[in-house]
Formats: structure tokens, sequence, C-alpha cells
């Protein structure tokens, strides 16, 4: 078959062999598919075909026309502007073996899916676009995986997290947040897991009124709990879902199968908006040294592969220091030193500051109750213009010398907004 009308032969021959489907169709039906473009502006204002192995692909001035691959669509077709106009899509063969019209109506009741994207001019995509993450380089708008050993503290990240998205901080560990939630839901599989996590974010919850924390004990393994579990939490519309820990959401977590039925929901609910963070666990040393995959999470790769964002959390017991590292799809590696320190329940997280650090550590725990009565008191008694824990702890943290999350955290319980005044709590 001979090259059309704008193709030269090299060209046809090129397409001819990307679009000949030689695998699955008989040899005398081999469509030997010519598919035309003409780089002359005019001629229908194509700028550009290209045609994959049952996914079709036009570029036309700014306009995306997106064809998912399909068994029953796994011909190769001649793709023209009659495709977004409604008409049929021609295919051209070999000697006329094969005259097939496959229409969008055919494509769509056959499951090829063939989408439009609403016309937008390239300037226009940032704005378009979701946000990457959530916290810049640690948290994703879409999955997350965080690991760690049992006690690395990931529960407590998570919850600090979480915390600081709700509050609206500029800051998480020194990473730009892009925005405020209003809701976050935590599933717990662990032994008191929920408690526990009420317990240690209600004292970071600046404007607990104006916020909605969900939180929900999850003990069964099935696949239809599952779901059915998600389904619940898309009604909510959560900004983020923090699911701690996948051991408890399956019987086996090396499954590729099981591991699959449970991330394809959370994959649906991130298409939804809201965030997903999933807490799992990392491997152990071997008997005669580190084992391969040491750091890495356990499990089947189904857990991680489809996640923006994996981070690997571990603590130094030398020092209490908390390193985490994160690579993201959508950015440069991170690698965080941070400190945490447990007020009550509530988790307070910040950058590692070096040598003075453990010094700094053993100070802040020595009569703390003292130190922020006192300081209850001076709020009292000066009668700042913050108008919220959150300002109170931007007002006095230099004063102090604690980070602003320290000091809301301990004056909360301590002093409370009545009309426009500060009192202390009874």
């Amino acid at each position: 078959m001979g090259s059309r009308r704008g193709l030269d032969a090299g060209y046809a021959r090129t397409l001819r062999r990307l679009c000949a489907h030689r695998r699955h169709l008989p040899r005398r039906h081999r469509p030997r598919v010519l598919a035309e473009a003409s780089a002359r502006p005019g001629r229908n204002g194509v700028s550009g075909v290209h045609s994959v192995r049952g996914c079709c692909q036009v570029h036309r001035a700014g306009d995306h026309v997106y064809g998912r691959p399909d068994r029953v669509a796994r011909v190769r077709c001649r793709v023209d502007l009659g495709l977004r106009a409604g008409r049929g899509v021609p295919m051209t063969t070999s000697r006329n073996r094969l005259q097939t019209d496959i229409t969008t109506a055919v494509a769509a009741s056959t499951g090829a899916g063939l989408r439009f994207r609403d016309v937008f001019d390239p300037a226009d995509w940032p704005e378009l676009e979701r946000e990457p993450h959530l916290i810049a380089g640690l948290l994703s708008t879409t999955l997350t995986v965080l690991s760690g050993a049992p006690t690395a503290g990931k529960t407590h990240l998570a919850v600090g997290m979480a915390a600081a998205l709700l509050n609206g901080e500029r800051e998480f560990l020194g990473r730009e947040l892009s925005g405020e939630l209003n809701a976050v839901a935590f599933v717990c599989t662990d032994a008191d897991g929920a408690a526990s996590v009420r317990r240690r974010i209600a004292p970071l919850v600046a404007a607990p009124s104006r916020k909605r924390v969900r939180v929900v004990d999850y003990s069964a393994t099935g696949d239809a709990e599952w779901t059915a579990l998600v389904h619940a939490v898309t009604g909510l519309a959560p900004g983020l879902l923090v699911v701690d820990n996948v051991l408890g959401v399956v019987d086996d977590v090396h499954d590729n199968g099981q591991a699959r039925r449970m991330i394809g929901p959370l994959l649906r609910l991130t298409q939804q908006g809201t965030a997903v963070l999933l807490l799992t666990h990392t491997g152990e040393p071997g008997p005669t040294g580190p084992a391969h995959g040491v750091n890495a999470p356990i499990g089947a790769r189904t857990w991680t592969v489809a996640a923006r964002v994996k981070a690997v959390l571990t603590s130094r017991e030398k020092d209490h220091r908390r390193q985490l590292a994160v690579r993201s799809n959508d950015g440069e590696p991170v690698a965080l030193n941070a400190s945490l320190d447990v007020m009550g329940d509530a988790p307070v997280w910040t950058l590692w500051t070096g040598d003075g650090e453990r010094e700094q550590r053993r100070e802040s725990r020595t009569a703390p109750a003292v130190t922020w009565d006192a300081l209850a008191d001076r709020v009292v008694r000066e009668q700042p213009r913050a108008r919220s824990l959150s300002a109170l702890g931007d007002h006095y943290a230099a004063s102090v010398n604690r980070s602003p999350v320290t000091v809301r955290t301990s004056l909360k319980g301590r002093v409370r907004l009545s009309g426009d005044r500060w009192e202390r709590t009874p």
C-alpha cells in the first residue's frame, strides 16, 4: 500500500510498522494502517497523530482526546477531527480486506472508553492541575506510604502532619503546606488505636469547634468490609485519610492480590480529592546482619507501587533523633532530622538543631508545669490581641524560647477566651 498525500514514503512505513497489530489479528486480517496527518497548516488543523497499540491520541491546538486501550479496540485506525464531531473513525486496511468503522458509541459500549477532556490553553495547565503535595515533599495529595519500625513514631508523625493541616500552619518541619484542611479521618487497626489517636490529636487542634477529626477502629480483613468502609469515608469527604496500619487490613500482607483489592478503593478515593496516608512497617535485620530490604516497606510491592510519595522514618537510640527519608515522583528526595517531644499524649515535632539538642530537651522537661502556669498567668495579665491558641503560640514562642506548637499545646487547658478576654481555665 503506497503512501497517502501529505506523508512521505519513509514516514508512512514508520506509521505502518507502529500500527500493524501483528500479534492479535489473523494474518489475513492484519491491517496495515496508514495514519494520515498533514504538516501543512489549514488541513483540519491537525498538527500530529500518534497511534500506539489500541490507544489513540490527537493533538490539535490544545485539544486533547484520549482513548484507553481495550482488547475490542485493538485495531489500528486513522483518527481525525470527525472523532470529536461524533462521526465514525475510519480504518484503512491492506487491499481493503478489513473495512471497519469504529464509532464513538461502539467504543463506549465495548469499554474502549474514549474520553474527551475540556479544551484549555496550555498556559492554564498550572491553574487547572491539582497540587502535588499537601506538605511539600512529605505528603502527597494522592497516595503516600510511610514505613518504619514499630516504635519509630509513624503515628506520631501522621498526627503531627494532620494537626498542622487542620490548623493551617505555614510549615511543618520546615516544609511548606499547600493549604488548610477542615476534616481528616483515621482508620486504626491496632488495639486501642482510635482512642490513642484521639488522645494525641485533641490537644493539637487549635479550633476544635470548626474542625472535624473522625477516628474509627477497624478489625475486619475482608474485601467487602473494606470497600464499604472506604465508601463511607468518601461520603465524609475528608481532606486526608490516614490508614494505621496495613498489617490489620489484610490476612497476608505479602499477597499481591489482597494488596491490590485494598489499594484499589483508596486510589478511587484519591480521585475524589482525599489524600491518603498509608502507614506500614519496615523489614527487620536478619540473624547475620541486615536483611535485604531493611528500612523498606514489608509485604507485596502493590502496597507502594502506586504511591507518589514513599517515606521511611527511623529512630536513633543514641540521641533520640528521628530521621525521615522521602522519595517523591513529583519532586526531589527529602532527608530530614527531627526531634519528637511528647507532651502529655500530644506529639510535638521540631527540626533537629544539632549538638545542643539533648541538653535543650532535658531543660524543657524540668518543671514544665510551673513554666506553663506562669505563662498562662502572663496571658491573663497582658491580654494580648491574639484571639486563638494558635495566635497565642505565635505571640509568645520567642519570649519563652519554645516553638509555637509547643506553646499552643501547653496553654490549651490552662487559658480560654471568654468574649474578648483571656481567662484561666477552672
